[in-house]
């Protein structure tokens, strides 16, 4: 699993980013882990919906997923078009390419 991926200068890529990577070259998630992607992506849904629904328990790469789906037209469509469950490597490309552009400087 951890040789699909590459730091790309993140040190310590979270869970996310992880999946993002291993859907990305192609390859099938552990079960756990696709829960946990899929979790990410109902919860930035719901965010984009209603920010108000945010609670301690909402996961924060949801809500930075959330927020990038409202910067992006095609990042929405894309995932629209995906389902939260069945993402492509092309919509995980997409994702992580978008992470990296809305991404603050440290």
């Amino acid at each position: 699993m951890l040789a699909a991926t590459t730091l790309d200068g993140d040190q310590n890529p979270t869970p996310f980013v992880v999946a993002l990577r291993i859907l990305s070259n192609n390859r099938s998630l552990p079960e756990k882990l696709s829960a946990y992607l899929t979790d990410v992506f109902t919860q930035a849904l719901q965010v984009l919906a209603d920010p108000e629904s945010i609670t301690p328990q909402t996961l924060p790469e949801a809500i930075k997923l959330a927020v990038d789906l409202r910067e992006s037209a095609s990042l929405r469509d894309a995932l629209a078009s995906a389902g939260t469950d069945t993402i492509s490597a092309k919509v995980a490309q997409e994702i992580l390419t978008s992470e990296r552009r809305f991404a603050a400087p440290r």
